[in-house]
């Protein structure tokens, strides 16, 4: 796996020019990069903007804290006792973490975990508010929140004024059908135009949305400290509403295939894997050892990586990625052979880390050093 770091550099310059023109903050998802190093150094490219993470695991925020960054929301909840403890640890030694709560379940068993056990300190909490609309019978988002409307909001807020040890300090409400709806996609053109309409009347409904629910919670008496938003794919809109103080970015720092797709897209591809040719069974057909990396989601063409140097290289439409071999059909004319390297790009940027030790970062064509994945840190947190 290959970083191109003068592309990552020029994606950080777009992102930072947007949150500096809007005075905005960008929190970094960890979920999209799986490279401590990765992370770190774009936390460090300017820290007026770039600020915190945002962890998917308990542990993984661990990992962050005991390595000098103390600005964790967590993205998703947490209900196991193991990750409980690991919470109350966190918070005990000092850790500035917001935990994602949505549910009166995840209420109940934050307070229950603190009361059993005695302990005095609050937990900061983040509620998840849901962005999703039906359109026509067309669901537009993800199943995620149970916040969905104002009444829901209500509910969690009186709940939160019963509780002892929850102190709610901030805001998510994550477009999934705008951040995560490629609207250019060449595999799907005949949704595009929907697609389109989707992302544009969706960042219409929610700018509404996000402003009436930011004022109810402060009319409530609570004291929010962020209220964050977007996603790579939607950026540049969701970094126009006054009420989002914080966007979340992490995809497009590293700019996999998926973000070709997009009509907004700004950002250079950085990111590649190489795989070694193994076999030459004929004179237009080679073999490339490994494969798969099949990204998440419904299954389609866009979802698997895609051969692009040299060029004239494709999939076959029988075997597709392998699973331990990858079979191209190539030019008669190529030149490629065993022990020859094929570069691919994978559709998402994150969950590819784990199939890799460690990622080789280049600058102006030269290596300059050799970073670790989660997979090589001995990580496995999910």
């Amino acid at each position: 796996m290959v970083v191109h770091m003068d592309a990552l550099d020029y994606n950080l310059e777009i992102v930072e020019k947007y949150a500096l023109k809007f005075n905005k903050k960008i929190r970094i998802a960890t979920k999209s990069i799986r490279v401590p190093e990765i992370a770190l150094y774009v936390l460090k490219k300017n820290p007026k903007v770039f600020q915190g993470i945002m962890c998917f695991s308990i542990f993984e925020a661990k990992y962050y804290f005991e390595n000098g960054i103390n600005d964790l929301l967590l993205g998703y909840p947490i209900v196991q006792q193991q990750e409980l403890i690991v919470l109350s640890e966190l918070i005990s030694n000092g850790a500035d973490i917001k935990v994602m709560l949505d549910h009166p379940d995840h209420f109940r068993i934050i307070e229950d975990h603190w009361n059993k056990n005695g302990l005095k300190t609050k937990v900061k909490i983040c509620l998840d508010i849901d962005c999703s609309y039906n359109f026509f019978g067309i669901y537009a988002g993800v199943n995620r929140s149970s916040i969905k409307n104002k009444t829901d909001l209500k509910q969690r807020l009186n709940l939160l004024k019963e509780t002892k040890h929850l102190n709610l300090c901030g805001l998510m409400a994550y477009e999934a059908q705008v951040a995560g709806l490629p609207d250019r996609n060449p595999y799907q053109s005949f949704l595009n135009f929907i697609k389109k309409w989707i992302r544009k009347k969706s960042m219409q409904l929610l700018g509404l949305k996000r402003a009436e629910m930011r004022k109810m919670v402060v009319d409530a008496g609570f004291s929010l400290a962020f209220f964050n938003g977007g996603g790579s794919g939607s950026m540049q809109m969701t970094l126009l509403e006054e009420a989002i103080s914080e966007v979340t970015v992490g995809s497009g720092i590293l700019q996999a295939q998926l973000f070709d797709y997009y009509s907004n897209n700004e950002f250079m591809p950085a990111i590649a894997f190489a795989l070694p040719v193994t076999r030459n069974s004929d004179v237009n057909i080679i073999t490339c050892q490994s494969g798969g990396f099949i990204a998440s989601g419904m299954t389609s063409p866009d979802k698997v990586p895609k051969p692009f140097m040299p060029t004239n290289v494709r999939l076959t439409e029988t075997e597709g990625m392998g699973e331990v071999q990858t079979p191209l059909i190539i030019n008669k004319n190529s030149n490629l052979k065993i022990g020859d390297m094929v570069f691919f790009r994978p559709a998402k940027s994150g969950e590819i880390a784990e199939r890799f030790n460690e990622y080789i970062l280049v600058r102006k064509n030269k290596i300059e050093k050799k970073v670790l994945t989660y997979r090589g840190l001995n990580f496995n947190f999910f």
